[in-house]
């Protein structure tokens, strides 16, 4: 982890020097996307579920989330609601112990996790969604999960 969160951080400190932070966060949370967006569509193909409407939405969370804390990445942990008769829908991710956090040098490169669950939620659930960081261990050490707020995007 540290050999990616080096090239990571690398990636992150030159964005800054060109342009700004802002950019450089945007940029590996637009990584992320686009890989989330990748496996997620695998994860699709795959995946023989038992379930239909709501319960099918929060199945394949349930998996991927497992598969991720399985290989690594930290142990996600997913509470979503969806009500079908009106279209709500309320969620939040956990990850404790996220993998891809750069306690040494405090550089945003978890914004990469960020835009990779985004990606993800987005291509299992079929509608956009953002991620709206509620907790976060670079700002409070004494927190050693990212918990996001997964908001349905308006149109």
């Amino acid at each position: 982890t540290d050999t990616l969160i080096g090239m990571l951080g690398g990636i992150y400190d030159e964005i800054v020097n060109l342009s700004s932070q802002e950019n450089a966060d945007k940029a590996l949370r637009n990584s992320g996307y686009s890989c989330g967006k990748a496996f997620a569509q695998r994860l699709n193909s795959q995946w023989d579920l038992s379930s239909n409407g709501a319960s099918l939405y929060e199945e394949k969370l349930r998996k991927w989330c497992q598969f991720d804390s399985d290989v690594g990445w930290g142990k996600f942990d997913i509470d979503v609601s969806v009500n079908e008769d009106t279209g709500e829908f309320s969620g939040v991710l956990t990850i404790n112990e996220c993998f891809i956090v750069d306690f040494k040098n405090k550089r945003h490169v978890c914004s990469f996790v960020q835009g990779y669950c985004a990606g993800v939620i987005e291509t299992l659930l079929g509608i956009e969604v953002t991620l709206s960081c509620r907790v976060c261990p670079l700002k409070n050490r004494f927190k050693t999960a990212c918990v996001f707020d997964i908001l349905i995007k308006e149109e």
